[in-house]
């Protein structure tokens, strides 16, 4: 088995990590997860905005979700898949240890991975519209977290826009391996 992003991006906090999530960042050639989650959408005209550019799912109860990791060349394709509503990403080595960045069409973002307590966080550090620089003040905010409980993966994913923009999305839920 050949090392994975995560696993290259964390090192030596990839064996803080429960095996439930390990197991989800450990995709070989493509993976897929299946689960449910509950959606939030924030109402200010630029979280709007962004959850419609990025095409963040609509808010419900219950959703259900599936996560396709494919691996490529210098990364994964992560396709989520919100009962139909599908957005997608690509993942790729950061220069910085325990970071990872995270490609959506022009915008490129760079995340920390610190692991506390058998979580890891996924704050936003850096970003890049077009490989040019975004200030500080102009990323979105993250407070991402994944986790195990009772066995099973965990995610809270909450995306908050820049500049007093509020919530942008939260989902949060479960997903167990599709095999």
């Amino acid at each position: 088995m050949s090392t994975t992003l995560f696993q290259k991006a964390l090192a030596d906090r990839w064996s803080l990590l429960p095996h439930e999530v390990q197991a989800l960042h450990s995709v070989q050639d493509v993976g897929s997860f299946s689960g449910k989650a509950d959606i939030t959408r924030g109402t200010s005209l630029i979280a709007r905005f962004a959850a419609w550019f990025f095409g963040f799912p609509k808010a419900g109860r219950d959703v259900p979700v599936t996560i396709t990791k494919t691996r490529a060349d210098k990364g994964e394709i992560w396709e989520r898949n919100f009962n139909g509503s599908t957005f997608r990403s690509f993942c790729s080595q950061a220069d910085k240890p325990y970071h990872y960045r995270e490609r959506f069409w022009l915008f490129t973002y760079e995340q920390e991975l610190p692991v506390q307590n058998s979580t890891m966080h996924l704050p936003v550090r850096r970003g890049w519209l077009l490989g040019l620089p975004i200030p500080r003040p102009l990323l979105p905010g993250s407070e991402s977290r994944e986790y195990a409980e009772d066995g099973t993966f965990r995610f809270d994913v909450v995306l908050n826009a820049p500049l007093w923009g509020g919530l942008i999305v939260r989902y949060t839920g479960h997903l167990t391996p599709d095999q």
